[in-house]
């Protein structure tokens, strides 16, 4: 068990690390970390390609009645939420313009549609991906 104290140094992303100082191999970590971030580097396989994936719904449009017309897709609770938010390359922009309503954020759902390479942003997040969705459900194993 890693006994690291809230608040000291090692409590952070950067683990107290000064990018300036430190090996050189401490350097590069830090700079490849730094860089996945904020990554747009994508699957080209992907692009145009019907799949089904589970993530948790960010909105982004809705409507006064909860309707959500579009809306990030992120692999954890929380993430757009509470910044920073996932690096682009983990975010799905997804479009459904039909509208859906959710029942709670804590709720992971199934999205299906055609996924593309392309980069969407405004001020909640940036992803690198967008999702035409057919079809949204509630998350079961």
């Amino acid at each position: 068990m890693n006994n690291i104290v809230d608040g000291s140094p090692q409590d952070n992303l950067q683990g107290g690390l000064n990018p300036q100082q430190g090996s050189i191999a401490d350097q590069i970590a830090m700079q490849q970390y730094q860089q996945a971030l904020v990554s747009m580097q994508v699957v080209p396989e992907f692009n145009q390609r019907h799949i089904r994936l589970a993530g948790f719904v960010v909105p982004v449009e809705f409507d006064d009645d909860q309707q959500i017309f579009s809306f990030f897709l992120v692999p954890y609770f929380g993430a757009c939420l509470h910044m920073p938010p996932p690096p682009p390359n983990q975010i799905i922009y997804g479009r459904f313009p039909e509208g859906f309503t959710i029942e709670s954020l804590y709720q992971p759902y199934w999205v299906e549609g055609q996924i593309k390479t392309e980069i969407v942003e405004n001020d909640t997040a940036t992803s690198a991906y967008v999702m035409d969705i057919a079809t949204v459900g509630i998350y079961q194993d």
